[in-house]
């Protein structure tokens, strides 16, 4: 949000940054499709529809997830900080 409010949602960085954020939510909804359809199976044993969630979809979204935060940080310098204390320390 930080990003979106600086530079709008025309800037690669946001673009990227929204769309890594909405395949992690995809991968996650993956995940928790296949635990509640597994939640009651005898010892959680997938059916054919899981095996298709997890190998044809929630595989290479996540990887697919994974290369656009590589690209956040490797190539557009997006990172993670502890609030913009960092400048005041660095002063020091």
């Amino acid at each position: 949000m930080p990003v979106i409010k600086r530079d709008g949602f025309s800037s690669k960085k946001a673009q990227v940054g929204v769309l890594h954020a909405l395949v992690n939510d995809i991968s996650v909804f993956g995940a928790a499709y296949n635990w509640w359809t597994r939640r009651n199976a005898m010892g959680l044993r997938p059916d054919a529809t899981n095996v298709v969630v997890s190998s044809a979809l929630a595989a290479p979204i996540t990887l697919f997830a994974a290369y656009l935060g590589g690209k956040l940080v490797y190539e557009l310098g997006t990172g993670v900080g502890k609030g913009g204390s960092g400048k005041a320390k660095k002063a020091q």
